[in-house]
């Protein structure tokens, strides 16, 4: 478990829907893709964590696979003041997705939407 794991645990409380994981259909023997809306470091070891917690494989593709990425991101923020949405790397990574499995008929990969929402708990006060 990595120090930034660690330490949103102590701040972060998650809750998953559904609460049955099965009920989604996954298939844990086969190469798991995750989508996220927006790309953060929060969001990507939240989404880590939750995997390792649920024995939800995160880093499954095959070796023959070398390119492909295990989370992707629909789009990033580009910016520091000015955050403008960028989608350019959720196509080229949806492209590469396609065309290889295009060229692999027989490769089967999931494509699992995730969404992290972060926030203050509206019984807080601060």
């Amino acid at each position: 478990m990595s120090i930034l794991s660690k330490l949103l645990s102590l701040r972060v409380k998650v809750k998953i829907i559904p609460t049955d994981l099965t009920k989604l259909g996954i298939d844990s023997k086969k190469p798991i893709i995750y989508v996220l809306d927006t790309d953060s470091l929060i969001s990507r070891v939240v989404l880590k964590t939750e995997c390792q917690k649920n024995q939800l494989s995160y880093r499954n593709l095959p070796e023959q696979w070398p390119n492909l990425t295990t989370v992707m991101a629909n789009k990033r923020l580009k910016g520091f003041w000015n955050r403008v949405p960028s989608y350019s790397v959720f196509k080229e990574n949806l492209t590469e997705i396609l065309s290889f499995l295009q060229d692999h008929p027989k490769a089967e990969v999931q494509l699992v939407p995730v969404s992290v929402f972060l926030g203050m708990a509206p019984n807080k006060n601060s």
